[in-house]
Protein backbone atom coordinates (compact mmCIF):
# COMPACT_ATOMS: atom_id res chain seq x y z
CA UNK A 1 0.00 0.00 0.00
CA UNK A 2 1.17 3.40 -0.60
CA UNK A 3 2.61 5.29 1.96
CA UNK A 4 0.15 8.38 1.52
CA UNK A 5 -2.91 6.53 1.65
CA UNK A 6 -1.70 4.09 3.98
CA UNK A 7 -4.13 4.59 7.28
CA UNK A 8 -6.49 6.72 5.23
CA UNK A 9 -10.43 5.04 3.99
CA UNK A 10 -11.78 7.15 1.22
CA UNK A 11 -15.28 7.55 1.91
CA UNK A 12 -16.38 6.13 -1.25
CA UNK A 13 -14.73 2.95 0.71
CA UNK A 14 -16.28 3.56 4.30
CA UNK A 15 -18.43 0.59 5.28
CA UNK A 16 -22.30 2.47 5.54
CA UNK A 17 -21.40 1.24 9.69
CA UNK A 18 -18.87 3.92 9.35
CA UNK A 19 -21.34 6.71 7.90
CA UNK A 20 -22.78 8.85 10.35
CA UNK A 21 -26.57 8.06 11.49
CA UNK A 22 -29.08 10.61 9.95
CA UNK A 23 -29.76 13.45 12.23
CA UNK A 24 -33.55 13.68 13.60
CA UNK A 25 -33.39 17.22 12.39
CA UNK A 26 -31.03 19.36 10.91
CA UNK A 27 -31.22 17.52 7.41
CA UNK A 28 -29.64 20.24 5.41
CA UNK A 29 -26.10 19.91 7.21
CA UNK A 30 -26.44 16.02 7.04
CA UNK A 31 -26.99 15.90 3.11
CA UNK A 32 -24.36 19.17 2.54
CA UNK A 33 -22.06 16.14 4.62
CA UNK A 34 -22.60 13.51 2.18
CA UNK A 35 -22.47 15.88 -0.73
CA UNK A 36 -18.86 16.91 0.81
CA UNK A 37 -18.36 12.82 1.36
CA UNK A 38 -19.23 12.24 -2.81
CA UNK A 39 -17.02 15.34 -3.86
CA UNK A 40 -14.26 14.20 -1.75
CA UNK A 41 -14.26 10.76 -3.73
CA UNK A 42 -14.58 12.19 -7.07
CA UNK A 43 -10.98 14.36 -5.95
CA UNK A 44 -9.42 11.18 -5.15
CA UNK A 45 -10.73 9.06 -7.91
CA UNK A 46 -9.56 11.56 -10.34
CA UNK A 47 -6.00 11.57 -8.59
CA UNK A 48 -5.87 7.86 -9.06
CA UNK A 49 -6.92 8.02 -12.60
CA UNK A 50 -4.53 11.10 -13.08
CA UNK A 51 -1.52 10.08 -11.16
CA UNK A 52 -1.72 6.62 -9.65
CA UNK A 53 -2.10 7.95 -6.38
CA UNK A 54 -3.19 10.54 -4.04
CA UNK A 55 -0.88 13.48 -3.19
CA UNK A 56 -0.32 13.79 0.18
CA UNK A 57 -0.50 17.64 0.09
CA UNK A 58 -4.61 16.32 -1.39
CA UNK A 59 -4.63 13.67 1.58
CA UNK A 60 -4.14 16.67 4.30
CA UNK A 61 -6.66 18.71 2.89
CA UNK A 62 -9.70 16.01 2.91
CA UNK A 63 -8.18 15.22 6.80
CA UNK A 64 -9.02 19.04 7.30
CA UNK A 65 -12.37 18.87 5.76
CA UNK A 66 -13.62 15.84 7.01
CA UNK A 67 -12.58 16.80 10.77
CA UNK A 68 -15.04 19.94 10.28
CA UNK A 69 -17.49 17.29 10.30
CA UNK A 70 -17.26 16.41 14.14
Amino acid sequence: MSEFVQGFTAPHMASPASLPARPKRNYTAYLSMLADAFAIAQRCQAELNSKGQIDPITLDSIRDEVGKWA
